[in-house]
């Protein structure tokens, strides 16, 4: 086993841990989640593991898979317990997402769309990193710390100066560190009314 297939798999485990521990804090209403966010979060993943799968880039494919089947997971739960809320720059997500696309049919290379969608995926989280600073105790943090250690693991998986070796890792870690610092420095409680 090389050492990018050894840091993905324990990656993925490691996130695992993490988003089902969150999945559950979600399905016991101790997170409300933004239903947009994980749906786009489920349309991006899936556009990322396509692309790295046609790329030939496998470091960080177990990982996107399990990212991409919690996030649909904690869509149906929001759902199903009604409870979720719509941040203003899904909007903005969305466009992007279809931008990825669009800009891979273009570029008739699948690099533009891990690139496109990358950014992307880092602006769809940014609500939730915003809402940790302004509101820490809206999130648990213990999943989110374990999602921190996964990200640091992945960064393990960077096996080339390639885009596609390293744009997944890095994403990751644009997402799970704000959210982290949030978590540890940002006001703890909802001003009252709310």
């Amino acid at each position: 086993m090389s050492v990018s297939a050894f840091f993905g798999f324990l990656a993925s485990l490691t996130f695992l841990v993490s988003v089902m521990w969150y999945t559950i804090d979600v399905a016991k209403g101790k997170v409300v989640a933004s239903i947009v966010t994980f749906f786009l979060s489920f349309l991006i993943n899936l556009s990322i593991l396509i692309s790295l799968i046609l790329k030939e880039s496998w470091g960080a494919v177990p990982f996107i898979t399990v990212g991409s089947v919690c996030a649909l997971g904690i869509c149906i739960i929001s759902l199903r317990n009604r409870r979720f809320y719509i941040a203003t720059p899904d909007k903005i997500s969305a466009c992007g997402f279809i931008l990825g696309i669009i800009a891979w049919i273009i570029v008739k290379d699948p690099k533009a769309n891990l690139i496109v969608v990358a950014i992307t995926n880092v602006i769809v989280f940014l609500p939730l990193a915003i809402k940790t600073f302004r509101y820490s105790n809206t999130e648990t943090a213990l999943p989110w710390r374990i999602n921190f250690l996964a990200s640091i693991f992945l960064l393990g998986t960077i096996s080339s100066p390639a885009v596609a070796s390293w744009i997944v890792p890095v994403q990751q870690m644009a997402i799970s560190l704000p959210i982290n610092l949030g978590l540890l420095i940002g006001n703890k409680q909802l001003p009252e009314g709310n």
